[in-house]
C-alpha cells in the first residue's frame, strides 16, 4: 500500500488501519472498494466496513456457533453489539453480554442479548455464566484485550470452547493449563476475517 504524504511538507501522514478517516478525498486501491446500491444511505453504509463487519463476521465466519449453542461477548461497544446481533441471527440460545457499563448492557438486550453481566474486579463472571448456561459457553468474543478479563473469559469456556479476540494493540497472558485442561483455543482475527466485497452486501441484505 502506498504511503500518504502531505502535499506541502512531504512528510508521512498518519493513518489508522490504512485509512484517512477525516480526509475530504482519499486515494485508494480498487481492491479496497465495496460497491453498494446507489440508493443506500452512505451514512448507514460506512460503519459496515469497520466495527459492524468485525463483530458480525467474527461470530458468523470465525466462531461459527451452532444453532442452540451459547456465546458470550466481553465488551459491548460497536464490535460487541454487532456480534450480539450476529449471534441472534446464528440462532444461539444463550447470548451473554459482559460489560462495565449498564447502559451498554441495556442496549445489548435490545439487540439480542438474552442475559447480561456487569463486570468488575470482584465479579465472578465465569460463575454467573455457569449459572445461566449450566455448562459454560462454547464461544466467546473478547473486544477488551484486558488480561484479567480474558482470564475470566477463558474460565467461562465450556470444554473445547473457542475465544476470539479482535484487539490489535495489546498483549495478554493466560495460564496455559486453563486452555489445556479445557481443550480450549484462542484465535485472533482482523476485521472478522471477512472479504468485504462479499460480507458487506450480505450485511446490507
Amino acid at each position: 500500500m502506498n504511503s500518504h504524504m502531505h502535499q506541502e511538507s512531504n512528510e508521512l501522514v498518519e493513518r489508522f488501519f490504512g485509512q484517512s478517516s477525516f480526509a475530504s478525498y482519499s486515494r485508494i486501491n480498487q481492491r479496497n472498494v465495496v460497491k453498494v446500491d446507489k440508493d443506500i444511505d452512505l451514512a448507514l453504509a460506512a460503519p459496515l466496513g469497520t466495527g459492524l463487519q468485525t463483530g458480525a463476521s467474527t461470530v458468523l465466519n470465525v466462531l461459527k456457533p451452532e444453532s442452540g449453542s451459547a456465546l458470550a461477548v466481553f465488551g459491548v461497544g460497536t464490535v460487541g453489539l454487532s456480534a450480539i446481533m450476529a449471534a441472534k441471527i446464528a440462532g444461539c440460545e444463550h447470548i451473554i453480554a459482559v460489560d462495565l457499563h449498564e447502559n451498554r448492557l441495556e442496549l445489548a438486550k435490545e439487540l439480542g442479548a438474552t442475559a447480561s453481566i456487569v463486570s468488575g474486579k470482584d465479579a465472578d463472571i465465569a460463575g454467573e455464566i455457569q449459572e445461566i448456561t449450566g455448562t459454560g459457553v462454547q464461544n466467546i468474543l473478547d473486544t477488551t484485550g484486558v488480561d484479567a478479563v480474558i482470564e475470566q473469559a477463558v474460565s467461562a469456556l465450556d470444554s473445547f470452547g473457542k475465544l476470539a479476540t479482535v484487539v490489535t494493540d495489546d498483549s495478554f497472558s493466560v495460564p496455559l493449563e486453563i486452555l489445556a485442561l479445557k481443550g480450549a483455543s484462542i484465535v485472533g482475527t482482523s476485521q472478522g476475517d471477512a472479504t468485504p466485497q462479499e460480507f458487506i452486501p450480505e450485511m446490507i441484505s
